[in-house]
């Protein structure tokens, strides 16, 4: 099978879960809190993060498809909890694990809104086929490492740098690493 081909096939059933996810956790997301907005206002636009919906659960379900489990093997979860990743976006929408109702980490939400801003410059207006057609295709070229997927690394920089109590123009700086 040709490797656009692969890509296209991978981008129809990533888009599909997306969307299925999306319809699954919408009713239960929230917007942001004032404290949230405030805490990520020197990051982000007070558009996006107003746009932003967040929706806690105790695990993420995560798509059935094989390859699509070992895409996220390897990511982080939330502290002291190992049973998948701590968070995801999907567009605008960031679900974030909290197992036992434990406090959210506010290093983990920064990581997926730099995802949603990744998503809206990619993609247009939340959108998911430009930042999964990347994503994807960065995992693939990386050898099917979580590690080496070039839009996780720049959360995990940008993410590191606001835990460090640094304040940057997170828009601005997707837009020179990813241009048009």
């Amino acid at each position: 099978m040709g490797e656009a081909l692969v890509y296209w096939l991978g981008g129809v059933a990533a888009g599909v879960w997306v969307w299925r996810t999306r319809r699954r956790y919408t009713p239960i997301a929230r917007p942001l809190s004032d404290v949230e907005i405030q805490t990520f206002a020197g990051c982000f636009s007070r558009e996006l993060l107003a746009s932003v919906r967040i929706a806690t659960v105790a695990q993420i379900a995560l798509p059935g498809a094989r390859w699509a489990r070992r895409a996220v093997a390897d990511a982080p979860g939330p502290p002291g909890h190992n049973a998948g990743p701590g968070g995801i976006a999907l567009g605008n929408l960031v679900v974030l694990a909290s197992p036992h109702g434990s406090p959210l980490h506010v290093g983990v939400l920064f990581h997926e809104l730099v995802h949603v801003a990744q998503y809206r410059h990619l993609a247009g207006l939340w959108s998911v086929r430009g930042f999964l057609s990347l994503y994807l295709r960065q995992w693939v070229e990386g050898g099917r490492s979580y590690a080496a997927i070039g839009l996780e690394q720049q959360a995990y920089d940008l993410q590191t740098r606001f835990e460090c109590g640094e304040t940057m123009d997170v828009q601005a700086h997707i837009a020179q690493t990813w241009p048009d």
